[in-house]
């Protein structure tokens, strides 16, 4: 099984319109389940599977199933975190 993360800007993930009112941008998890986190504001280092990153402003940071990981804030931060 791959443990490891991956790093992607918001900002340059496509946007798929559904409907003329409606726009959602798509991560895609494969074929297992997944701990995403979306940082909107601040800076964290994170440790996933033993390897360091560190997640920006802006950027989303995708967790293998099962991927030991843990992060720590930088500064004041505001993050979205959800499963997929």
């Amino acid at each position: 099984m791959d443990h490891h993360a991956s790093v992607a800007r918001w900002d340059t993930l496509p946007l798929d319109t559904v409907t003329e009112m409606v726009a959602r941008k798509v991560i895609a998890a494969g074929g297992q389940m997944r701990l995403q986190t979306y940082l909107k504001q601040g800076a964290l280092d994170a440790v996933v599977a033993d390897r360091g990153v560190t997640v920006r402003e802006g950027e989303v940071l995708r967790v293998p199933a099962g991927a030991v990981h843990q992060a720590e804030a930088l500064a004041d931060s505001f993050v979205l975190d959800w499963r997929t």
